[in-house]
């Protein structure tokens, strides 16, 4: 992430829930199905993408932002500088709107 240039690099994943994970899961031959916390995640590219951030985007966490809020499942809305500071940023799952090439809304997925 390069916060300075507004820039931020993804590597896009599909999310499953519920039974299409149920599904997905069996067709990745995971260890348990239904996975658990009824989602999966499939991983097919290690290609990673390099995205400008528009200056007026939306940027919300939740677990990430936890120890400030006092609540893992309550959204946070911080700035791509502090987004950037998060620890273990690379372990989150976040959804990403993006328009003509521009992301335009970055938002934390809570996983229980």
């Amino acid at each position: 992430m390069n916060s300075h240039r507004r820039l931020v690099t993804v590597d896009v994943v599909q999310f499953f829930m519920g039974k299409a994970a149920t599904i997905a899961a069996a067709q990745d031959h995971a260890a348990e199905v239904p996975p658990p916390n009824d989602y999966w995640i499939r991983n097919t590219s290690p290609r990673l993408r390099t995205l400008h951030v528009a200056p007026t985007a939306p940027i919300t966490v939740n677990a990430m932002g936890a120890t400030i809020t006092g609540s893992a499942p309550k959204n946070l809305q911080v700035t791509l500088t502090q987004l950037g500071r998060f620890s273990h940023l690379d372990a989150g799952i976040f959804w990403l709107t993006v328009r003509r090439g521009v992301v335009t809304r970055i938002a934390e997925q809570y996983r229980p």
